[in-house]
């Protein structure tokens, strides 16, 4: 597989299994603090290998049917995440042309990874440093909400219109 076949796979993997996530905590000495990941989830650890084995990352797993809220029949879940930093804004420029469905949520978190240092040394982060990120935070929080978006709420027209084929 080329380099470009495997960039085009794992961004449908992305797509389909994929989020990306952005936070916001104080630190132990009370200072906002800031991460953003993405993350890949999925039963079969074979595909979680190769995104590991590809793209770097951690992998952790999830055992189900321990409590309430999963029944024991659920597989185990295998999870990839990536820590995010400024060096990784052409890799997920990269993604940006290959994704379909994630293409929004990329395009925040390159903007929210353009608000960081490029440097060892950390960004002096100002107010309104501060704000942009919560405001990015709201906005990646929002398309990752479970249920219909707003857009699918709000469709009035049919997808495919049966007098199109005559």
């Amino acid at each position: 597989m080329t380099e470009q076949e495997k960039l085009a796979y794992f961004a449908g993997l992305l797509d389909g299994e994929g989020s990306f996530q952005l936070y916001y905590y104080k630190n132990n000495r009370g200072f906002p603090s800031f991460q953003s990941k993405m993350f890949i989830g999925n039963t079969d650890i074979k595909m979680i290998e190769w995104v590991h084995s590809n793209f770097g990352g951690y992998v952790f797993k999830v055992i189900r049917g321990k409590n309430e809220k999963t029944p024991e029949k659920w597989k185990d879940l295998f999870i990839w995440y990536k820590n995010l930093n400024q060096l990784e804004i052409p890799f997920l420029s990269s993604l940006l042309r290959l994704s379909i469905t994630k293409k929004d949520r990329i395009e925040l978190v390159i903007e929210y990874l353009k608000t960081k240092s490029s440097s060892s040394k950390p960004l002096k982060l100002t107010p309104e440093i501060i704000q942009k990120r919560l405001d990015l935070i709201d906005k990646i929080k929002l398309l990752n909400k479970r249920g219909k978006s707003l857009n699918e709420q709000n469709i009035i027209n049919p997808i495919i219109d049966d007098n199109s084929t005559s």
